[in-house]
């Protein structure tokens, strides 16, 4: 069975996993641009009585199903993922089409600009450098996931706002709708590679990863959110990027992990700006989903102007202005080869405790909601 033999499949016996009150509903296969213009078809399951619902990714399903898994436990899955969110959600579409009830829960996400050409050509959205902001209402947050749904340009005239009055909305929401996680690159390994903190053997596996990762503590940190999804926007927090300035010591580099964090390192004067530039090139390569991929390029936070810029840029700036060197020098010194081993780490650890499609941007169990 080929992929366009799956999709058929799934459409057309969806109906034999569903209750009887789905005897009618209209069953949809339809493609959906996601995050760096990546396309991704979603099944949508719309009976009579729903206002809305939920779209369920099934491209990574179609992998599982020639690994061996059955197609009737796929089939399962999907009419479970609908029921679960149909049961769980109750949505009341005012919340989304009435700007006074949605603007609460408005809130942001960050994206490459050039690479979400398609996806950003019907949404407002704030460029930033190379980065877009884009703009999104959080529907439900819960055990049956996140559900999102996008304000496009259609929806931004129907509440009679600008795109600056959104923005200011999205900004002002964006710490009590995702709060802020920041820790040590050491830290965050430990979480993601340890989790389990009842397991008898925690101590000494605690013991050897500290040894091994030991020197990037202090030398390294990640900014994300509390769940880690999307959470890479909060490098544009400007309370937040001064407290992390307040923390290092002074300026900082910002890398772009990926669209759910950035990693934070302290400037220093041994810093070259390509070599870290190249490291989170070669990174992206070999490490990060394309879905997930923010930029190429390093940026930095500069503490006394309060400015997010291009690394690249801020270099070129330093140079007319002497003065405005950073002096910022701590003790002690890691290699570039140092740093993208922790990154490497990271994005290993990651990847080995959630597949990358379900860390994406949606992360909902392959379901995305309306966004």
């Amino acid at each position: 069975m080929d992929y366009e033999q799956f999709k058929e499949e799934v459409k057309a016996t969806i109906k034999d996993y569903l209750p009887e009150k789905y005897e009618d509903a209209e069953i949809n296969i339809v493609q959906v641009t996601k995050n760096n213009d990546q396309k991704l078809d979603g099944l949508t399951i719309r009976s009579k009585d729903s206002s809305v619902t939920p779209t369920i990714y099934i491209n990574g399903m179609f992998d599982r199903m020639q690994n061996g898994e059955k197609m009737s436990d796929i089939m399962r899955e999907i009419a479970d993922l609908h029921l679960n969110h149909e049961n769980a959600v109750g949505i009341d579409v005012s919340k989304i089409l009435d700007y006074e009830k949605a603007k609460e829960n408005i809130t942001c996400r960050l994206v490459n600009a050039e690479q979400n050409a398609e996806y950003l050509k019907d949404k407002p959205y704030t460029q930033i450098e190379d980065l877009a902001i884009t703009y999104h209402i959080k529907v439900n947050d819960g055990p049956e996931g996140l559900m999102t749904s996008p304000i496009t340009d259609k929806l931004m005239k129907q509440y009679g706002v600008t795109k600056d009055d959104i923005h200011k909305v999205a900004m002002e929401n964006l710490e009590r709708l995702t709060p802020p996680k920041f820790v040590s690159m050491q830290e965050m390994m430990m979480e993601i590679m340890l989790p389990d903190k009842s397991d008898p053997n925690y101590d000494i596996m605690k013991q050897a990863l500290t040894e091994q990762i030991g020197g990037a503590d202090n030398l390294m940190y990640v900014l994300t959110n509390e769940n880690k999804v999307n959470g890479a926007v909060l490098a544009l927090d400007q309370n937040i990027m001064d407290k992390i300035a307040e923390k290092v010591g002074g300026d900082f580099y910002v890398l772009p992990s990926s669209v759910h964090e950035v990693l934070v390192v302290p400037k220093r004067a041994d810093m070259d700006v390509k070599d870290l530039e190249h490291m989170v090139q070669e990174v992206n390569a070999t490490q990060v989903a394309v879905e997930e991929q923010l930029s190429d390029h390093v940026y930095m936070y500069d503490a006394k102007e309060h400015e997010f810029l291009r690394a690249d840029k801020a270099e070129a700036r330093a140079q007319k202005s002497p003065e405005h060197e950073s002096t910022n020098m701590e003790q002690g010194c890691m290699s570039m080869d140092g740093w993208s081993a922790g990154i490497e780490k990271q994005k290993s650890a990651q990847n080995k405790v959630t597949p990358a499609h379900e860390r994406s941007a949606d992360r909902s169990k392959n379901m995305g909601g309306r966004d």
